[in-house]
C-alpha cells in the first residue's frame, strides 16, 4: 500500500496514500532537531530523514502498529540537509544542503563510509539525484552551476552553467 512522508518540525509524518485522512498515520517524533527533508529508499522500505544539524537517520516503520525501528544515522553536513538521493540498489545515500567546506556527502548507507568526495560548490546545495548505473550524481544551489560526479566512487566529471539564475530542484536520467 503506498504511503508518503513529509517533514513537520521535529517529526516526520506518514500517511496512506489511498485514504490520507483514515487513522492509519504515524508521526515519528524522535527527532532532537527540526527535520528538513525526507527522501523514500528505492524499494521503499526505509526512510531517510535530513535534519537542520547535518544528520541523515534511516528508518524503518510498520503504519499498522506505528513501530518505528532506526537502521543508522550518519552525520553528513556542518548545516541542514536539504536535499537526499539513493543510489537505485539502495545501498549508497548522498545528502546535499549547508555546509562549511563540503555541501555534500555520499556514503555507505550501512556504514556511513564516505564514497568519493564531491566538492566544487562554494554555496549552498538545494538539490542533489543520483542516476542508475553507471552511477552519476548531479547537485545544483545557490552558486547557479550544476556539478555532476561519475561513480562510484564518485569523482568530478563536469560543471555546468545554468541558464537561470535559481535551481530549486534538479533530476537526472
Amino acid at each position: 500500500q503506498p504511503h508518503f512522508a513529509y517533514p513537520v518540525q521535529n517529526n516526520v509524518v506518514i500517511r496512506d496514500f489511498q485514504n490520507p485522512n483514515n487513522n492509519k498515520s504515524l508521526v515519528y517524533t524522535d527527532f532532537m532537531n527540526k527535520v528538513t527533508c525526507v527522501q523514500y529508499s528505492p524499494n521503499g522500505n526505509y526512510l531517510a530523514a535530513g535534519d537542520e544539524k547535518g544528520k541523515v537517520r534511516i528508518f524503518s516503520y510498520n503504519l499498522e502498529t506505528r513501530e518505528v525501528v532506526v537502521k543508522k544515522e550518519h552525520s553528513m553536513l556542518a548545516g541542514a540537509v536539504l536535499s537526499i538521493a539513493w543510489t537505485d540498489d539502495g545501498q549508497r545515500i548522498a545528502a546535499a544542503g549547508e555546509g562549511k567546506d563540503a555541501f555534500a556527502k555520499a556514503v555507505l548507507a550501512e556504514s556511513g563510509t564516505k564514497v568519493g568526495d564531491l566538492f566544487g560548490p562554494s554555496k549552498n546545495i538545494n538539490s542533489i539525484d543520483l542516476k542508475p548505473k553507471p552511477y552519476r550524481l548531479i547537485m545544483a544551489g545557490e552558486g547557479y552551476e550544476i556539478y555532476a560526479f561519475d561513480g562510484v566512487p564518485f569523482k568530478h566529471f563536469k560543471t555546468i552553467q545554468p541558464h537561470t539564475n535559481f535551481i530549486n530542484k534538479i533530476a537526472y536520467n
